[in-house]
C-alpha cells in the first residue's frame, strides 16, 4: 500500500514538474516582444535628458567650486603680498620668460606640480583640473594642444588683464584689492568654452574677438569669479557692451 501510494506522488511530482517546463518554454509572441521594447524604448527617452541634465549640473557646481578654490588662493596671495592682487601675467626680471596668473594661484592650493611659461612635465592632471571647466573638457571645445608650449593652451579660465599684463606691454598696472572699488561688480577670472587665452580684455578697439573669447558652456551662461571671491552664473552677453566694460574700468580704480 505504501509502495503505491509513494509511486503515485512520484507521478505527480514528474507531471507537476513537466508541466511547469513546458510553461517556461512558453516563448513571447512577436506582439509582446514589441510591447516590451516600446515600454523601454519609452522610459530610456524620458529617463536619458534628466539624466544628462544632472551631469551637466554636477560639472557646473564642479566648475564653481573651481572658482571658488581660486579666489580662496587669490585672497591667500594677497595677503602674502601686501594686498597686492596676482598680475595677469608679469615678466621676470632680467629673463625673457613671464610669470602668469596660474603661478601664482597655484602656489595657494597647495597644488603638485610647478610651472612658469609653460605646464611642466610633472604637473598632474590634479593639478590642471584646478583650472579646467569639467564641460569644456568633456564636449571636447577646451584646447589641450601643446604647440608653443605655453600654459594657457589648456587653461579654461581666463584672467582680467586689466590686473595688470606685463606680457602684451599694456599700460595697465598691478592692482592692490583694496584700492578696488566695488570688488562685489569686477569680474577676475572668466571661463571659456572656445580656444582660450590666459587672459580676457574688457578694453580696447576689438573687446570679445580674436583670441579673446567669453565662452557660455553651461547652456548660454557661464561662471564667473568676482574680486570679492563671490562666484555667479552670468550670460555671455551680460558685459559685451561698451558701458559694462566702462564700469569695470572704472570700479578698478587706480
Amino acid at each position: 500500500m505504501l509502495c503505491c501510494r509513494w509511486y503515485y506522488l512520484s507521478d505527480l511530482y514528474i507531471y507537476i514538474i513537466k508541466k511547469q517546463e513546458k510553461k517556461m518554454k512558453k516563448s513571447f509572441t512577436l506582439i509582446e516582444l514589441l510591447v516590451v521594447i516600446a515600454i523601454i524604448a519609452i522610459l530610456a527617452a524620458m529617463l536619458l535628458p534628466a539624466l544628462s541634465a544632472a551631469r551637466e549640473s554636477a560639472r557646473a557646481n564642479n566648475c564653481r567650486g573651481n572658482l571658488k578654490n581660486l579666489g580662496n588662493a587669490t585672497v591667500l596671495y594677497t595677503d602674502s603680498w601686501d594686498g597686492w592682487l596676482p598680475q595677469a601675467a608679469a615678466a621676470i626680471g632680467g629673463t625673457s620668460s613671464y610669470r602668469y596668473w596660474p603661478t601664482c594661484l597655484a602656489e595657494g592650493l597647495n597644488a603638485e606640480g610647478r610651472w612658469d611659461h609653460i605646464w611642466r612635465d610633472d604637473t598632474p592632471q590634479s593639478t590642471k583640473a584646478y583650472f579646467q571647466c569639467p564641460t569644456s573638457i568633456s564636449s571636447g571645445n577646451a584646447k589641450s594642444d601643446r604647440s608653443g608650449g605655453v600654459v594657457y593652451k589648456e587653461l579654461t579660465y581666463q584672467y582680467n588683464t586689466l590686473i595688470g599684463n606685463g606680457a602684451a606691454k599694456t599700460p595697465t598696472a598691478p592692482r592692490m584689492l583694496h584700492r578696488v572699488a566695488s570688488p562685489v561688480e569686477v569680474l577676475l577670472i572668466i571661463e571659456s568654452d572656445r580656444y582660450p587665452d590666459w587672459k580676457f580684455s574688457l578694453s580696447g578697439s576689438t573687446p570679445f574677438t580674436g583670441n579673446t573669447y567669453f565662452g557660455a558652456p553651461h547652456g548660454k551662461s557661464m561662471n564667473c569669479l568676482y574680486a570679492d571671491g563671490h562666484v555667479d552664473s552670468v550670460t555671455e552677453s551680460t558685459y559685451e557692451t561698451a558701458e559694462a566694460q566702462a564700469h569695470q574700468i572704472e570700479m578698478l580704480g587706480d
